[in-house]
């Protein structure tokens, strides 16, 4: 007993469970259900890669027969091409199967059809201005307005949608009928007729060339878009009328979260400044933004100093001493705005101009002494430019004597001072 004991124990082994591998998944990815028009170039649809799953994953799309004129590339996922034929709506399954067997599946639906309205005929984007500077960036949270232009009054139902190109990502802008109605009653005694589609940036949109959008970025998403007149279906491909990144309407929306901002600590904009010294001090400026950049302060600065509105430049002579705190305003042409402060602006009293040398210049020809009727020349230098007002004195001792020599002119050097005495 004691030695089959032994053994079993012996023959006991641990086996760690095997590795758990996620499960196969598309995740959130979808694939939109498409209508085209006919003799239209399709923006090329990729088809989404799964995720997880044990060992390798292959893919299949059923069925395989596209409509006339598209092609599958199974490499890249890729449908494109230009369909050429009229066919009615056909469900495709796109499915991932890994190596246990397990498979996952989206399915979608295309259909090409030829309506017999008309087509639009212009895009673009409803501009508005900010601090009266019209808006062409946007950021996060901010809706950018694109308004779909026909050549007669049309009707919608449902919710159509246009899509956009935001840096490569698809974003999709849907039909506003509250904006629709605003602008109808600018273009009620028109003819034509425009519909208005919005879409709110998101915070991770980035496009600095502009939105883009494609030839076949109009879809019903179950409504329609007809003609009042005859009640025709109008084409969904904006033709000509698409907008490419970089072009004249795409950079009405360019999508970028630029706004200015200083590198800086507010101390940096700390200065010292002397009352009745004329200064020229330039602030930290800011980088970034949309645009030239516009500088204000609050409050003022000191009496008797100015700030450059584009080079942030204090210049001026201040004409009071004291200490005063003020923040420091960029704005970007759109209205974006940063802040430095608050920082510190010191005008100390000035100390008085010191003399800093005397020199006696005697006459030409001067033998060492002064005859009477002669004149002695004393120049005073001080160690700053200064400015004379009134008749200054100089006091000269002149044996048991004092004698007061007057004022006669400053040189060309502004800090020197002559005076004379006969």
């Amino acid at each position: 007993m004691l030695a089959a004991a032994v053994l079993a124990a012996l023959l006991s082994v641990t086996v760690p469970a095997a590795a758990q591998s996620a499960p196969l998944t598309f995740g959130s990815a979808t694939v939109d259900s498409r209508l085209y028009d006919t003799g239209t170039a399709i923006t090329p649809i990729v088809l989404p890669e799964a995720a997880g799953g044990t060992g390798a994953v292959s893919y299949a799309l059923a069925p395989a027969t596209l409509p006339r004129g598209l092609t599958w590339t199974a490499s890249t996922r890729t449908i494109a091409g230009t369909p050429n034929q009229v066919t009615a709506a056909a469900t495709y399954t796109w499915t991932a199967t890994d190596a246990g067997g397990v498979a996952v599946a989206l399915t979608f639906s295309l259909q090409v059809w030829a309506p017999a309205g008309p087509a639009v005929n212009g895009v673009d984007v409803l501009e508005w201005t900010v601090n009266g500077v019209t808006k062409s960036n946007y950021r996060s949270g901010e809706v950018i307005k694109l308004l779909l232009q026909y050549p007669e009054k049309v009707a919608v139902t449902g919710t159509p949608q246009l899509a956009l190109d935001v840096g490569g990502r698809t974003r999709t802008a849907g039909y506003d009928a509250a904006e629709t109605a605003e602008l109808r009653q600018q273009w009620a005694a028109d003819a034509a007729d425009v519909l208005a589609f919005t879409y709110t940036v998101r915070a991770d949109d980035f496009d600095g060339d502009g939105a883009a959008v494609p030839a076949d970025a109009l879809r019903l998403n179950g409504g329609t878009i007809r003609t009042v007149a005859a009640a025709t279906d109008v084409k969904l491909s904006l033709g000509s009328h698409a907008v490419a990144s970089g072009g004249t309407v795409s950079a009405k929306m360019r999508v970028r979260d630029t706004a200015p901002s200083f590198s800086q600590a507010a101390s940096a904009a700390d200065r010292s400044l002397a009352r009745g010294v004329a200064t020229s001090t330039t602030l930290p400026r800011a980088t970034g933004g949309d645009g030239a950049l516009t500088y204000t302060i609050s409050p003022a600065l000191p009496r008797g100093l100015a700030l450059g509105s584009s080079s942030a430049a204090i210049t001026g002579t201040p004409a009071a001493s004291g200490a005063t705190t003020h923040t420091l305003t960029a704005a970007d042409a759109d209205g974006d705005r940063a802040a430095l402060g608050p920082f510190t602006i010191t005008v100390a009293a000035a100390n008085a101009p010191k003399p800093s040398a005397l020199t006696i210049v005697p006459p030409v020809g001067f033998d060492g002494d002064y005859a009477a009727g002669e004149v002695i020349w004393a120049v005073v230098t001080f160690d700053r430019a200064v400015t004379i007002t009134g008749a200054p004195q100089l006091a000269l001792t002149i044996g048991a004597h004092v004698r007061q020599a007057a004022f006669s002119s400053t040189s060309s050097d502004p800090d020197d001072i002559s005076f004379k005495y006969t």
